[in-house]
């Protein structure tokens, strides 16, 4: 119970909480929420409260930023934390009193202009702008972290965005017209990732291009072929040295772009080829335990073998000699893979 005085009653009351719909003018705006209010249970009459009317200044001014579209304190702080700057700190870079970041945090209103500039915060490359035009400002640590993290957000969001747009343009190619076509998987450009890195580590320096795609094959085709869906969802072509995923050229220069992969030039005999030799630690962490079987067993058996010996095996498959080149391989064609028979029973 709160007790306060009534000026109605000209005396201290033990006052009672309503819910009731309240209005406040913020900036030239009727802001109406519901709210607590203290009243007197004599006359009815609405008391002042101080705790009271700070909840409701607070909720009438959520309801302004809902309205306009502005950046809440906790948006604020979590903007300047991410950069890993103090109050002080981003204050002399945007070039403001600290106490008006202060009070921003604190649940004071910003102004558009202000909201503006925050909500610009966001993208790395208006961070990299600022510290060209007012990085003396902060000390030679703060403007030196504040630089690595922009540096790498910008390069992370550029990778993000031609993942996705390398993933689009290998899952709508157009001669890819059914389902079956990927296994009944959707490709998942991760998953692809994953799968080149293990068998680049795998495979230790023995992983030629025309290799990884006869390995890639095989290990798609035998998860079909037992559970009717594939492991990455690529659709896979006839080309002149076997099977090949589409838009292999594609993902691989995409994964030597991030660094995933490198591809190294290497003497075999008389010969130089490129090998692929992974640049991160392999990890199947999007895979199921028999699908990670699966890699294993095709590691297993066919993982040794050259490129040349995969090649000339599976150009002896119906799957590829039946076709012309550039033509789909549908996965309906995996219980009919001679170098699958016999490929659950392997040890």
């Amino acid at each position: 119970m709160i007790t306060g005085y009534c000026p109605n009653c000209d005396e201290d009351k033990e006052l009672r909480i309503e819910i009731r719909q309240q209005t406040l003018d913020v900036r030239g705006e009727g802001i109406t929420v519901e709210s607590e209010v203290a009243v007197c249970p004599s006359c009815g009459t609405q008391v002042a409260c101080a705790g009271l009317d700070d909840k409701l200044l607070a909720k009438a001014y959520e309801a302004y930023r809902s309205r306009l579209n502005l950046l809440r304190p906790e948006e604020i702080r979590a903007l300047r934390l991410h950069w890993g700057l103090s109050q002080r700190a981003l204050s002399r870079l945007l070039g403001w009193g600290v106490i008006t970041v202060q009070r921003y945090e604190a649940g004071a209103l910003q102004d558009n202009a202000h909201d503006a500039v925050l909500r610009q915060i966001e993208d790395p490359r208006f961070v990299l702008d600022l510290i060209a035009r007012s990085g003396a400002r902060l000390s030679d640590e703060e403007r030196k972290g504040l630089q690595q993290r922009a540096s790498d957000t910008y390069q992370a969001n550029v990778e993000t965005e031609l993942d996705r747009v390398v993933e689009e343009t290998v899952a709508s190619y157009s001669p890819v017209t059914s389902e079956m076509d990927r296994g009944f998987r959707p490709f998942d450009l991760e998953r692809f990732k994953q799968v080149t890195v293990w068998f680049a580590d795998r495979c230790a320096g023995q992983l030629s291009r025309t290799k990884l795609a006869k390995l890639l094959w095989l290990a798609d085709f035998a998860y079909f072929r037992r559970n009717r869906v594939s492991i990455t969802g690529l659709a896979y072509a006839r080309a002149p040295h076997g099977p090949m995923p589409h838009g292999f050229q594609l993902l691989l220069g995409l994964l030597e772009a991030e660094r995933t992969i490198e591809l190294v030039e290497e003497n075999a005999g008389p010969y130089v080829g490129e090998v692929i030799k992974a640049r991160e630690v392999p990890s199947l962490r999007e895979m199921e335990p028999e699908e990670v079987e699966t890699l294993e067993r095709v590691a297993s058996l066919f993982g040794n073998d050259t490129s040349a010996a995969l090649s000339l095996r599976s150009h002896m498959e119906p799957a590829w000699a039946d076709r012309a080149n550039g033509d789909i391989i549908p996965y309906a064609g995996a219980d009919r893979l001679c170098l699958l028979d016999g490929f659950w029973d392997a040890r």
